[in-house]
């Protein structure tokens, strides 16, 4: 993706984010509160949730893995999403497209640490999800539980790039 994509899907997210603030979230969400719930993460920002005008992200669709959760998470993945789901890519590049996207949504050092704490092991519950939940027959014949895993495996150490200061 460009650096134009993401970062306008960065900053939908920011803005998206921002204007859950302070919902008070009663149950019913398919999967539990993360705490600190500081939002309403939409639980699977990806490119393929997304609607774009050229390069520039515009909306925001399927909510089915939303719940309430830290900023982090949903930075969290869209870091691994838009710039770190290539491995092919030199690692130089992957780190650059991490700091994009988290300067462009404004994340604080709290969001940053999140995501350079939390990643991996968020790889690693998704590879778990796809072999255990039996909703996802086509993702365990397509083996993204095996590409979670290598992944998280692979996922550079942020700390440097995203907790400077």
């Amino acid at each position: 993706m460009s650096d134009e994509a993401v970062v306008s899907s960065a900053r939908l997210l920011r803005r998206y984010h921002d204007a859950t603030v302070g919902f008070v979230a009663g149950g019913g969400w398919q999967c539990p509160a993360i705490e600190p719930a500081e939002v309403l993460c939409h639980g699977d920002f990806a490119q393929y949730n997304l609607a774009f005008s050229g390069d520039t992200a515009v909306g925001v669709i399927d909510f089915d893995w939303a719940r309430p959760a830290p900023r982090w998470y949903d930075v969290a993945y869209g870091v691994y999403r838009f710039a770190l789901m290539d491995l092919d890519r030199p690692l130089e590049e992957q780190l650059r497209g991490a700091a994009l996207f988290c300067d462009a949504y404004d994340a604080s050092p709290a969001t940053r640490l999140g995501v350079a704490d939390n990643l991996a092991a968020h790889l690693i519950w998704m590879a778990e999800l796809v072999e255990q939940d039996p909703r996802f027959v086509t993702q365990r014949a397509e083996q993204h539980n095996v590409m979670y895993r290598a992944h998280a495996s692979a996922v550079p150490d942020l700390h440097r790039t995203l907790c400077r200061g």
